[in-house]
């Protein structure tokens, strides 16, 4: 074969950074031979071409140089990418080790262990690995490889086989073999790069749970200072649905209002939430109190957004917008009767509020230890009359629950919403000052529960008022007619 054939035949190409080296060219015993000598070597049949990994184009385009092969300048500029890549994986990488069993890897003293593998160490394993290995993987060098090169370093793996690997998994025989044996040589070293990779690790995590918790405090702290500048105090309750029987929490956290709300055309009942509206009544009605409500902070957009007007509101006319009034519980109803005239007893008893709110929660505080809900209840005056609206007409002073307006219906009033599921709600109804403090205490029966009330010895019992009923009419003698127009 003349010159000018052979050298059409011959060529070097590599398609980019990282990519194969492909060189062919007649068939030439030296040449061959020069070519198994380069690390990585394989043979294209098909093509009928010498394939090396990127990492051996340097001494691939010094081979075809050598031997009057065509190299051109993109293959060069290539092969000074390749020289100086090989240059950063074959210095030695110093990495930090704790000196003790149980040491942070991050501070205090630590000693440097590098790796034993130099170019020349690599060298001789390639080739022992290549002179030991089959077309077929061995089953019990693929089981050695499972616990040796289980989680090992990426870079280490390139820099061991030649070529970027990304996992063991994707060893031939050969290369599984060298990376076996590397790393049984190399343990120190990997060992190291371990326990730097576990302390980094430690550190993120460490790091996005302060993080976490920070955020956490801030809103913490955004809530508390939003709270403190509503006109009514309120708690946060959550929306439970059906879906929680699935252990699937889908509701929000509202902001609900425990005494009646009225700001402008705002108007909000005690136990309702801030967002609440005739179209969102039917999805809200499972809104309740639970006793993990104080560690929960609102999460609806609509409640946070009037909460905000609200404080905004109350900070530029410079004080709190005024309650609804009408009954002690602060909700107007429609339709009950007008409360008595206030009275010396009505004095006297409000005189004594803070005293009696000091008793009530100390006795709801116990009620609720025991499992049971402490309720507000309506107070007795002096006289025996109840202090609810009915007055002297109450067939039950002293004996009936606070309620307040729980439903779309003018007359759905219910004691839920005032029950007592914490003991900071205790603080908050039974307060000294509160509206609360000078009736009495009730508790939820649970339905397996059986209460007797019975009299204390020596202790008058008032008899309930006689209703004054309409006379029943004169009953018809028998057999004799009524006469007359009826």
């Amino acid at each position: 074969m003349n010159g000018r054939n052979r050298q059409a035949r011959s060529y070097v190409r590599c398609d980019g950074d990282g990519g194969q080296v492909t060189l062919a060219f007649p068939y030439d015993p030296d040449l061959v031979a020069a070519c198994r000598n380069i690390d990585g070597r394989g043979y294209d049949r098909a093509a009928r071409a010498n394939v090396f990994p990127f990492s051996s184009l340097p001494a691939v385009a010094d081979l075809a140089a050598r031997h009057g092969i065509e190299v051109t300048a993109g293959v060069r500029a290539l092969a000074a990418i390749a020289a100086r890549q090989a240059a950063g994986h074959g210095a030695l990488p110093q990495v930090r080790a704790g000196q003790g069993d149980g040491a942070d890897p991050a501070g205090g003293q630590a000693r440097m262990v590098p790796s034993v593998l130099d170019e020349a160490a690599l060298a001789v394993m390639r080739a022992d690995a290549r002179a030991g290995a089959g077309p077929f993987t061995d089953p019990a060098v693929l089981r050695e490889a499972e616990m040796v090169l289980a989680g090992i370093d990426a870079g280490w793996l390139e820099r061991v086989v030649g070529r970027p690997a990304g996992s063991w998994r994707h060893l031939n025989h050969g290369e599984l073999l060298l990376a076996v044996r590397a790393a049984q040589a190399d343990a120190g070293h990997l060992s190291a790069l371990a326990d730097a990779r576990r302390a980094a690790a430690t550190r993120e995590r460490q790091g996005a749970t302060a993080a976490a918790q920070a955020a956490a405090r801030a809103a913490a702290a955004r809530w508390q200072r939003l709270r403190e500048q509503l006109p009514v105090p309120v708690t946060v309750q959550h929306n439970w649905t059906a879906r929680h029987l699935d252990g699937y929490e889908q509701g929000a956290d509202h902001i609900v209002v425990l005494a009646g709300l009225q700001a402008g055309r705002l108007r909000r009942a005690a136990g309702t939430p801030l967002c609440q509206t005739p179209s969102r009544e039917r999805q809200q009605r499972h809104v309740s109190g639970a006793a993990c409500d104080e560690r929960r902070l609102p999460d609806c957009k609509a409640c946070l957004r009037m909460a905000e007007k609200l404080a905004a509101a109350a900070a530029g006319s410079g004080g709190a917008a005024e309650p609804r009034t009408g009954q002690g519980d602060g909700v107007v109803r429609p339709g009950p009767p007008a409360p008595p005239p206030v009275t010396d007893d009505d004095d006297e008893t409000l005189a004594a509020a803070p005293a009696r709110g000091k008793e009530l929660r100390e006795a709801a505080h116990r009620y609720l230890e025991n499992g049971l809900l402490p309720v507000p209840a309506w107070g007795v005056r002096q006289n025996g009359e109840c202090c609810c609206p009915h007055g002297a007409g109450c067939g039950r002073p002293g004996k009936h629950p606070r309620s307040v307006h729980a439903g779309p219906g003018p007359g759905d009033y219910s004691w839920k919403p005032l029950a007592c599921r914490t003991h900071a709600d205790i603080d908050q109804r039974f307060a000294a000052a509160g509206e609360y403090a000078a009736g009495n205490l009730m508790v939820a029966i649970p339905g397996q529960m059986m209460a007797i009330d019975r009299p204390v010895p020596g202790r008058a019992v008032a008899a309930a008022p006689q209703r004054h009923r309409r006379p029943a009419p004169d009953p018809v003698r028998p057999g004799r007619a009524r006469r007359g127009r009826p």
